[in-house]
């Protein structure tokens, strides 16, 4: 089995909830029913595609702890804030995923300045939010490098960064629980602010 690091600062899209989804394209009076077959469709097409990397490939999935906690704490899809429930629909839909043994996760306590895709020695650089078809203005996305030497060069970083991450942010039943207090936080402020 090939290796597949994914190093980002926002959790994978597959996990992204449903109800939010189905929301956000329903908003300017679409019909949701309509909407909703849509985002199901899209969204069960993206969870075999990811299931076919977690077969084809070891896959190491990077993630900015920091980002990753103030995305909790104020969580959004394209500028439309998510309700409590949509935030823990993401967390389980990201949660599940860690059944398969073709997972490595780490939560790095270091921030990630260039999030990328490394597979074999192809170097994707991604974007650096979660809204990926609206990259920052004079950032880089999508830019593919295949080059040896670059790509050994984003290998030791990610190994870096899986090295610098303490144990327990690299264990996936430490990680689970963890992000379900991170939605009960957010569920907390939600209330006392709406």
């Amino acid at each position: 089995t090939a290796d597949l690091a994914i190093v980002t600062t926002y959790l994978p899209p597959v996990t992204q909830s449903r109800a939010a989804l189905t929301r956000y394209f329903s908003r300017d009076g679409v019909d949701r029913d309509l909407v909703a077959d849509l985002v199901a469709a899209r969204q069960d097409a993206e969870c075999s595609a990811w299931s076919r990397q977690l077969e084809s490939y070891k896959l190491r999935l990077i993630i900015d702890r920091q980002q990753l906690e103030e995305y909790c704490a104020e969580p959004e899809y394209y500028q439309m804030v998510l309700r409590p429930e949509e935030l823990e629909e993401q967390l389980v839909a990201w949660t599940r995923w860690f059944s398969s043994s073709a997972l490595e996760i780490a939560l790095s306590p270091e921030p990630i300045d260039i999030p990328f895709m490394l597979q074999g020695d192809t170097v994707i650089i991604r974007g650096d939010r979660r809204n990926r078809s609206e990259p920052r203005p004079g950032r880089l996305s999508g830019m593919r490098l295949r080059d040896k030497k670059i790509a050994e060069e984003f290998r030791r970083e990610s190994w870096s960064l899986i090295q610098l991450t303490e144990t327990h942010f690299k264990d996936k039943a430490f990680i689970a629980p963890w992000a379900e207090s991170l939605a009960r936080r957010y569920r907390t402020d939600y209330r006392r602010s709406h």
